[in-house]
């Protein structure tokens, strides 16, 4: 089976940069900085979109065994 979506990958390449945001010498290059800033912005917006989706399925499943 492919896996076309893989939230955990994106949530420890998440980590990955929000550790870098840490760093006194990451803002020292805006150019860089904002590259980084973007895809965190992406990555999250992803992430909390499959959990929302998540969330209404495990919802829906359980008011079809009603």
């Amino acid at each position: 089976m492919e896996i076309l979506f893989d939230i955990s990958s994106l949530e420890e390449k998440l980590k990955e940069l929000e550790s870098k945001t840490t760093d006194a010498k990451f803002w020292e290059d805006s150019e860089h900085s904002s590259v980084i800033l973007k895809q965190i912005n992406d990555i999250k917006s992803k992430t909390e979109s499959y959990k929302k989706i998540e969330s209404t399925l495990e919802y829906i499943m359980e008011l079809n065994e009603l």
